[in-house]
């Protein structure tokens, strides 16, 4: 008697049942070796004993089964079944057919509409029309798939699971998932490729999505100049009327091939995976929207401030983000550039979509590739999965590159790329990748081109710099100073215990009259210290810290005109403080006699 296996990509293969065990299970010395998370290790065996076939179960984890009835020692006739895991096998008289050797021809496209489709249709009586062990085994592991992704909590990581039950039950050389952009009318994302000499079967995935049916195509493909048997699956990723992507394998004959039934199961696959893709989105979704409407507080409001620098600023915020260019916002640290940015995706049509911020002078330059971009399971040391860069989960919505003039010069090429073209590979990739993003630069000064030791190139600053917007420093709109420091005040009245803090009008003034090198950020840690040290009410002049530490160099002090009598006795006074009040010492210290210090001090009226 022969075991013939009747599904998968080893369709059709023959092995004798002798009187010596074959073992079936997933370890390579097994005589029959197949994968699947169904089957154990050594999962069941046959073997010839007086003229007839026996099979026993080998205390597996899901049991061995005959004619869909689980079973532990049996005996075979033949035209059982025998089901182990996904795997269909038949007890026969005769060998089965071997695959021809040279490539078949290709045979008629085969399409599955989704109301049409095995799995999914509404009859009662489906399963009972036409029963069969594979299609009971199909519909438990339908249902273990839907528990493994109804815990996943991102994604990347609902991806992760369906890219695995892609490759355990299709075993293929190539597949791909792709996202489809209804806006755009595109399919983006292209991704998990295994051997990676296929390219994407653009027109197949198009025709699925589009026509909301799976698709079994056969085809011939030239690699090396080798012709080559492939057969294609493709299925849409469908919400109700919401299109979401499509999903696709790809096998290589001799080594595989495709029937109507796979096409069914991937199809049914597919189906039960989009409300999940749905429901992360949801969650992601809401996430963003409360993130943004606790940051809200009517539109350009968000910045403060009166001024008619600021007003300059607003004015340009809410144009730009009407438009889908790219920006570079020009400011000093401490400015608030950050906020500026995020004020422009959330006021565009691209609010719905995920912010992205990055420090990219915090990024080390060995990472910078990864980060930004992601990479492949196994791409170098510690890649132990993959990895999704900025760059794609910023997808639909707006990438921040704060620091853009500290991006290291070899990898400004592929961003450069990325931004013009909207496409990109992951590291240790094969797949181009596609994002829709918007991006967003700041820096401290615009990169002088014309200089030598400059390292940002000049493509791609005009690539960024669709639009260029100043922030202007703090000390440009001193009349917003005051509206800053009552903002951030209730912003640390509302954590604090105390629920009444105020500003001294001295305090005001104070504040006013300071330079304030740092910006708002140096005001915003300014009025929360001053509210830490308030003892009282009030938050009195003596209580606000003022500290040019670290930003002496960065602001140049206003130049006031003095006399030169004016200029004398500051210098006298300052000598004098320098010496302790000591006259002798001053006065040696000025060059001059103690009697001629004292006559200065007479004449401008030093009292010491």
């Amino acid at each position: 008697m022969y075991l013939v296996v009747q599904t998968g990509y080893n369709r059709g293969r023959t092995f004798e049942i002798t009187d010596q065990p074959l073992v079936i299970g997933r370890d390579e010395d097994c005589g029959v070796s197949v994968k699947g998370r169904a089957i154990s290790r050594r999962h069941c065996e046959l073997w010839l004993e007086k003229g007839t076939v026996r099979i026993r179960d080998l205390g597996s984890r899901n049991g061995t089964h005959v004619n869909g009835d689980p079973v532990e020692d049996a005996i075979l006739t033949v035209g059982d079944e025998i089901a182990v895991g996904a795997f269909v096998f038949i007890a026969s008289d005769h060998p089965g057919k071997e695959r021809p050797a040279q490539s078949p021809e290709p045979t008629t496209t085969v399409t599955v509409s989704l109301s049409r489709a095995y799995y999914l249709h509404q009859s009662e009586s489906a399963v009972a029309e036409d029963y069969q062990p594979r299609t009971v085994l199909e519909f438990r592991d339908l249902y273990l798939m839907g528990r493994r992704y109804s815990r996943a909590v991102s994604r990347e990581e609902l991806v992760d699971l369906f890219a695995a039950d892609l490759r355990e039950h299709f075993r293929p050389e190539s597949f791909w998932l792709a996202w489809y952009l209804g806006a755009e009318n595109k399919l983006a994302h292209y991704a998990f490729e295994v051997d990676g000499h296929l390219p994407p079967p653009e027109a197949v995935l198009r025709r699925a999505i589009e026509e909301s049916s799976g698709i079994l195509q056969p085809s011939h493909t030239r690699t090396g100049g080798k012709k080559h048997f492939c057969t294609t699956l493709a299925a849409p990723l469908q919400y109700g009327n919401e299109k979401l992507g499509v999903a696709a394998c790809q096998a290589e004959f001799p080594r595989g091939s495709y029937d109507e039934q796979d096409l069914e199961f991937l199809v049914a696959i597919a189906d039960g995976f989009a409300p999940y893709v749905r429901a992360i989105e949801r969650q992601e979704q809401l996430q963003r929207d409360a993130e943004r409407i606790l940051g809200t507080k009517g539109g350009t409001s968000r910045i403060v401030g009166k001024s008619k620098a600021i007003n300059r600023v607003k004015s340009l915020v809410q144009k730009i983000a009407k438009t889908d260019i790219n920006v570079v916002i020009l400011g000093e640290t401490g400015t608030g550039k950050e906020l500026v940015a995020r004020l422009i995706h959330d006021l565009s049509p691209r609010a719905m979509h995920p912010f992205i911020a990055i420090n990219c002078a915090a990024v080390p330059s060995e990472l910078f590739e990864s980060e930004m971009f992601g990479h492949e399971k196994g791409a170098f040391t510690g890649a132990t999965r993959r990895r999704t860069g900025w760059f794609e989960q910023a997808h639909g919505g707006t990438l921040f590159l704060d620091e853009i003039g500290d991006m290291p010069r070899q990898h400004q090429v592929s961003l450069l790329r990325a931004i013009e073209l909207g496409e990109f590979r992951r590291v240790g990739g094969e797949s181009l990748l596609r994002a829709n993003v918007r991006v967003i630069a700041a820096t401290g000064d615009r990169p002088k081109f014309d200089l030598p030791e400059n390292h940002f190139r000049f493509d791609l600053y005009q690539r960024l710099a669709g639009m260029e917007l100043s922030v202007p420093p703090l000390r440009e709109r001193k009349s917003d100073i005051a509206l800053l420091a009552e903002h951030f005040l209730s912003d640390c009245v509302a954590r604090l215990p105390t629920p009444c803090l105020r500003l001294h009008p001295g305090t005001l003034a104070k504040l006013e009259s300071h330079p304030w090198p740092g910006n708002v950020r140096e005001l915003r840690a300014c009025i929360e210290r001053a509210c830490a040290l308030a003892s009282g009410v009030d938050i009195l002049p003596d209580d606000v810290l003022l500290s040019n530490v670290g930003f002496a160099a960065s602001v140049e002090p206003a130049f006031h005109p003095k006399t030169m009598d004016e200029m004398q006795r500051e210098h006298i006074i300052q000598t004098l403080n320098a010496c302790d009040g000591n006259i002798s010492a001053a006065a040696q210290a000025l060059g001059i006699s103690r009697p001629g210090l004292h006559k200065m001090l007479k004449r401008h009226g030093i009292e010491r």
